[in-house]
């Protein structure tokens, strides 16, 4: 196996997530589609920001598991 066909295996489908959405209906959108990040988007066009895993782990550690009930807006990268 080599990158290319990793590549060739992934496809284009980008996951999304509305920014109003809590980081744990993220973290089960990560865990399911079995990838590392989705992009914050309103109309599924337009980027808000990045979610990634990291920023997850991030905010839990700061915030507790409350963070889980937090707006993915809190703990994206904007920009």
């Amino acid at each position: 196996m080599n990158v290319k066909h990793i590549l060739e295996g992934k496809g284009n489908a980008v996951t999304t997530i509305s920014p109003g959405a809590k980081i744990s209906e993220a973290a089960r959108m990560l865990a399911e589609a079995r990838i590392g990040a989705v992009v914050v988007s309103d109309d599924g066009a337009t980027i808000s920001g990045i979610l990634s895993e990291r920023d997850i782990v991030r905010m839990i550690g700061t915030e507790g598991p409350g963070a889980l009930d937090r707006p993915v807006t809190d703990a994206m990268t904007a920009n």
